[in-house]
């Protein structure tokens, strides 16, 4: 069922994944020209990495299956009919993925060469550029995008999934946290101090 403004922010959200992935693409073909091994074998990610990774495919390919229109669905009818139509909540869904792309795109200049996927032993400490107001701005980015597209697709689907990323990613930097407090000690305990987990304002 589509509601009245779903092929504009249907369209948004095609552009902004496109805009995503080009970005991160582009981003580590630069780095492993440089040498820089961005997706390092010896980096673990763990299982909560990998649900990280596949529960987020799983919501941008629902979103293009609602957005294009595809006839496969990866849900059944009743958890893709939208709960409301509210204008306003789409606004500021289309909102929050700005601000989730600009954080990652601010987030990966911060990091520069450091950036990697996983935890790995060459692991630098960023604490730069949007670094300095949050310790983990691209998974805040990751959450607005998740509930950014709720906004937009108000469906029982995509809260679903929502709620799940939401609980992994805390999962996720809950994980890393524990990495980095053991590979940085005192450095990453004064950072912890200065700098809040999501934002500091």
């Amino acid at each position: 069922m589509h509601w009245p403004g779903d092929v504009f922010f249907g369209r948004f959200l095609l552009i902004s994944l496109l805009v995503f992935y080009l970005w991160a693409a582009i981003k580590g073909w630069l780095l492993n020209r440089r040498g820089v091994r961005v997706n390092d074998q010896t980096a673990s990610i763990g299982l909560a990495g990998f649900l990280n990774r596949f529960v987020p495919t799983l919501r941008n390919y629902e979103i293009v299956a609602c957005a294009w229109p595809l006839k496969w669905h990866l849900f059944p009818a009743l958890l893709r009919t939208p709960l409301l139509d509210f204008l306003p909540l789409k606004i500021f869904g289309a909102i929050l993925w700005l601000i989730a792309l600009s954080l990652y795109a601010w987030a990966q200049a911060s990091m520069g060469t450091a950036w990697r996927i996983g935890t790995s032993t060459d692991a630098t400490l960023v604490t730069r550029g949007i670094f300095h107001w949050s310790r983990h701005p691209i998974y805040v980015g990751f959450l607005l995008m998740a509930w950014g597209t709720v906004g937009i697709y108000p469906q029982p689907s995509f809260i679903l999934l929502a709620v799940v990323s939401t609980g992994l990613l805390k999962h996720q930097i809950t994980q890393e946290e524990k990495f980095l407090h053991r590979h940085f000690g005192a450095a990453y305990r004064d950072y912890c101090q200065r700098t809040s987990r999501y934002f500091t304002i």
